[in-house]
Parts: C-alpha cells; structure tokens; sequence
C-alpha cells in the first residue's frame, strides 16, 4: 500500500527521483530480510507495515518479516541522466551510515545537501554515530542538528545532546562547510561549529 501511495503522489514529479528498492550500502544487490515494526502495524490496523532491513534494526519489536529488493543508492545515482541531486533525504530506517559510507569519502559530488535521522544502534552510541557520519562522509560535510520546530539547534548543546543516552534520535542536516554561510545562522553558530567538531573528532 506505501508502495502505491508514493507512486500516486510523487510519479509525475519530474523533480522526484522515485526507488522503489530498499536502500543500502552493499553492491550485490541480492534480497534482503525486511521486518515491520510491531506497533506500526498495529496502529495501521495491519494494512501496511513500517520497518526496516532486518541487519539495520535496533531494538524494536518487529512482526511480519519478508523478503524485498535493495539498490544501493551510489548505483542508482549513478545510471540517472544526472547523478548530482539538489537534495537527498534519507529515512531508511538505521541503513542511512551504511549507505553514506557505500560512496567511500565522495558524496560529495553527488549533492550539497542532505538530510536524515540518526539513532543510536545496539552497540554504537549516538554520539560515536554522529563522529562515523562525519567520518563516512569524507569529512566534507557540516552535520547540524536540527530541533522538532525546524530550527537548528544551538552549538553549545550539542554534546549534550549527542552525550545523553535518553536521546532515541537526532535530525541532521548535512550541507558543505561553504555553503553554511547562505543558511541565515547566527554568526555564532556558524563560527563555532567547526572548532566543536574539531573537538569531538579529537575524542
């Protein structure tokens, strides 16, 4: 049913680029094992589920489990008439590291922006995965934090945020360190971001 809902809506967007795979980083390309979140499908009255690739779940409960094709989006870019994007967004469901690693340090030259939801995993921190999308990114990319209202969260709160383990998830915001400066930030937050990086790559 999710399936048909975006095509309804999105198809004959022709600024819309439409995968109708599971994204991940891996090349191969075989099937993978997807499991609906429990209380999705039960809030949907199991008309549709809601969930993830079973190798990129956290620790929610998961009912129906079935077999779907992957893409992996570097590819996908790659055979499109144009491969740079103005924006992506990514809400894959805990792959989106696995797929930002999978075009080893160049993203770069695929898009100037992007946005996704961070969590922590089993074994990773949030914080260690907030490091890891700097780092799978090549270093190229500022991540900020963005509030629920669509703001960007202040700098100074940043490792607090990153450090507390009552934090389930953060929305980034990732955009080249020299385009910050068309965001309309405050000036604090744009002459601070980097040094706060610089120290938390450090650690």
């Amino acid at each position: 049913m999710q399936r048909e809902r975006i095509i309804k809506a999105c198809y004959d967007n022709s600024r819309i680029n439409i995968c109708m795979s599971a994204l991940c980083g891996t090349v191969d390309m075989q099937p993978k094992t997807f499991k609906d979140y429990e209380r999705k499908t039960s809030i949907h009255d199991g008309q549709y589920g809601y969930g993830g690739l079973e190798e990129c779940l956290n620790s929610q409960e998961t009912s129906t489990s079935y077999q779907v094709s992957t893409m992996n989006l570097k590819y996908y870019l790659d055979i499109l008439p144009s491969k740079v994007q103005t924006h992506i967004h990514l809400d894959i469901e805990g792959a989106e590291l696995e797929v930002i690693k999978s075009f080893g340090g160049a993203l770069d030259q695929y898009t100037n922006q992007l946005s996704l939801e961070l969590e922590p995993s089993k074994t990773v921190s949030l914080k260690d995965r907030y490091i890891q999308l700097h780092r799978f990114s090549g270093l190229k990319f500022a991540c900020l934090l963005v509030n629920r209202d669509g703001g960007f969260v202040d700098i100074n709160d940043y490792y607090e945020i990153l450090s507390n383990s009552q934090t389930k998830g953060i929305n980034v915001y990732m955009i080249k360190p020299g385009l910050i400066r068309y965001l309309g930030l405050n000036s604090k937050l744009y002459s601070n971001y980097q040094p706060m990086i610089n120290s938390l790559l450090a650690n």
